[in-house]
């Protein structure tokens, strides 16, 4: 179990510290330029991989899973477009706190499909981890709720939703083939054909950014979308959706603790209580899973 938890941690690191690095990189770039250069040396690195050495295995894994491995593709664009359309009106503090929902929504996802059976205690876990995760966001850092139009919330919870599923469908597909061909193929199909709306000046603009955006990109493609979720495939094959689901709620407050470290952002006592709550209700879940 150590390899799987360790596998998990090394996912809400990269992913933790991923956030600092969009924030660097969005100061030069527009969220649908970030994604695309995110993914991009990923998904063409991948058409090159899969075409010399696993043709067979992804044609086989489109044959016989079609629709699922669509709908995994479907969840990287459409959850980044509705997470950062979402923020242009809601603050960064709710819509932490409206995506930390997620392995909420996973868990009701999975019992309602009768994926996993319903489970009161996993449920107070569940509850435990996420009033931590209020604790940290609101209470650690005195940070303000705030919407400035109510459809751009629907887009926050709509990323909290895609998140969820996403965990199921993912989970799914790890059983289906080797870690590394899912991955590759979900990046490549959903992000090539983006390409089509890509910015008309962004080609020009890569060439003029600063040696910080760069390190930011390289960071999200490598550590975060390829180290980030391979990792986190692996533990997916030996956990149920709503067991690993509950550690994300660790990602908004590992993501202010760095940004305390590198940042000097404030923080108070609250997010210490904060740590724990998400730490015993991650604990009673999976002790119950």
């Amino acid at each position: 179990m150590l390899k799987i938890y360790a596998a998990v941690a090394c996912s809400i690191l990269t992913w933790s510290m991923a956030f600092l690095c969009i924030k660097v990189a969005l100061k030069e770039l527009s969220p649908l330029e970030l994604f695309l250069l995110r993914h991009l040396p990923l998904a063409l690195g991948g058409v090159v991989y899969m075409l010399l050495h696993r043709r067979q295995e992804i044609l086989n894994l489109l044959r016989q899973h079609p629709v699922i491995v669509i709908a995994a593709s479907l969840c990287i664009p459409s959850y980044h477009w509705c997470l950062y359309k979402g923020q242009e009106k809601v603050s960064p503090a709710l819509a932490a706190l409206i995506v930390g929902a997620s392995p909420i929504l996973t868990f009701a996802i999975a019992a309602l499909t009768r994926y996993e059976r319903f489970d009161v205690k996993k449920l107070w876990g569940l509850t435990i981890a996420f009033t931590g995760l209020y604790c940290a966001i609101v209470l650690g850092s005195h940070r303000e709720l705030y919407v400035k139009n109510a459809l751009y919330l629907g887009f926050i919870f709509s990323a909290a939703l895609i998140s969820a599923a996403s965990t199921i469908i993912n989970r799914e597909l790890a059983f289906k083939d080797r870690a590394i061909n899912v991955l590759l193929l979900t990046i490549v199909l959903g992000t090539l054909p983006l390409l089509t709306v890509a910015p008309p000046g962004l080609w020009a603009k890569v060439f003029n950014l600063k040696i910080s955006t760069w390190a930011g990109i390289a960071f999200l493609s490598v550590m975060s979308s390829f180290l980030g979720f391979m990792t986190w495939f692996y533990a997916l094959k030996r956990l149920k959706a709503t067991a690993i689901a509950v550690f994300i709620n660790f990602i908004p407050f590992s993501t202010m603790v760095f940004g305390f470290l590198f940042f000097k952002e404030t923080i108070t006592i609250w997010l210490a209580i904060g740590g724990l709550l998400i730490a015993g209700g991650a604990y009673w879940v999976n002790r119950h899973a």
